[in-house]
C-alpha cells in the first residue's frame, strides 16, 4: 500500500494533474488501490487527445533589426558614397554591401541585408501557400519573425512565408533615424502584393534620368510601405535642390 502511494504521488507530480477513473480502475484489475495506480499511469503516459492541440507560434521569438541607410545610391546602385561595392556584379549583393559598411549599421558584427528584389532575389512570383512562396528565392526576411528599428519599435512580423500582410501588417512606421534629411523612401523593385515590379532601373543597372525605378516608403503603415511609387527616376536626384532621396532598407538576417 505504502508503495502504491508513493507511486501516485510522483505521478501526480509528473501528470500535472491526470486524472483516471473507477471505470479505467478496473480494466485493469480487480484490486481498486492497484487498478487505480496503473489507469493513473496509462493517464500520465498517453497522449491527451481530449484537449486542444499545441500549435504552431503565431509570434515568433526571433528578434531582428531593421534600419534605413544614411547613403543614398542611384539606381545602378551605385555611386552612393561605397566605392568598394559598386564592383560587385549582381545587384541585390551589391545593396547587401551597402547595408554591410553604412554608417547607420548598428552591429558590424552581425548580417545585414537589403530589402529589395531584382538580380537572383525574389520575394514571390505567385500567390502564397499558408507555409511557401512560389519562385522565392535568396530572400532576405526570416519566417516568423519580429522586426525591429534600432529604437525598438516594432515594425512588423513576418508569417511563415517570410512575408507580411502589406495592407495591415505594418505596426509602427519607421523613419530614418541619422542625421540629415529624413527621407524615407527606400529602393525596392517590389510590387504592392511582393511580387517583382516592371521598374527597377533594368535590374538595378541603369542610374540616369531617363531610367525608372520602384521604392517603398516606409513611413505609411500600408501596401506603400513596400511599393510607394513605381516611377523614380534611377538617378535619384529627385529630391529638393537635386538632392538625393532614395535609400536601402537593411535587415538583420537570422543567425
Amino acid at each position: 500500500m505504502r508503495g502504491h502511494l508513493s507511486l501516485l504521488i510522483a505521478l501526480l507530480l509528473l501528470g500535472a494533474g491526470a486524472r483516471c477513473t473507477p471505470f479505467y480502475a478496473s480494466m485493469f484489475s480487480d484490486s481498486s488501490a492497484e487498478g487505480e495506480t496503473n489507469a493513473l499511469l496509462l493517464a500520465v503516459l498517453a497522449p491527451d487527445n481530449g484537449g486542444s492541440s499545441s500549435s504552431p507560434l503565431t509570434e515568433s521569438s526571433i528578434q531582428l533589426r531593421l534600419f534605413l541607410t544614411a547613403k543614398q545610391p542611384d539606381g545602378d546602385l551605385q555611386f552612393g558614397g561605397q566605392p568598394a561595392c559598386a564592383i560587385i556584379l549582381d545587384a541585390a549583393q551589391r545593396a547587401d554591401c551597402y547595408c554591410a559598411n553604412d554608417p547607420m549599421n548598428p552591429d558590424t558584427s552581425a548580417t545585414f541585408k537589403a530589402m529589395i528584389v531584382g538580380g537572383n532575389r525574389t520575394a514571390t512570383t505567385g500567390s502564397c501557400s499558408e507555409s511557401s512562396c512560389p519562385g522565392q528565392q535568396d530572400w532576405v526576411l526570416h519566417p516568423r519573425a519580429q522586426y525591429r528599428s534600432l529604437s525598438g519599435d516594432r515594425i512588423f512580423a513576418t508569417d511563415a512565408t517570410a512575408l507580411f500582410d502589406a495592407t495591415s501588417g505594418i505596426q509602427n512606421p519607421l523613419t530614418f533615424q541619422g542625421n540629415g534629411g529624413a527621407s524615407t523612401e527606400f529602393w525596392s523593385g517590389l510590387s504592392s502584393n511582393w511580387s517583382n515590379a516592371a521598374n527597377n532601373c533594368n535590374g538595378w543597372t541603369n542610374g540616369t534620368p531617363l531610367g525608372k525605378g520602384t521604392v517603398g516608403r516606409s513611413t505609411y503603415a500600408d501596401q506603400r510601405f513596400i511599393s510607394y511609387d513605381s516611377n523614380v527616376a534611377c538617378e535619384n536626384n529627385h529630391g529638393p535642390g537635386g538632392s538625393k532621396v532614395s535609400r536601402l532598407l537593411c535587415v538583420e538576417q537570422a543567425q
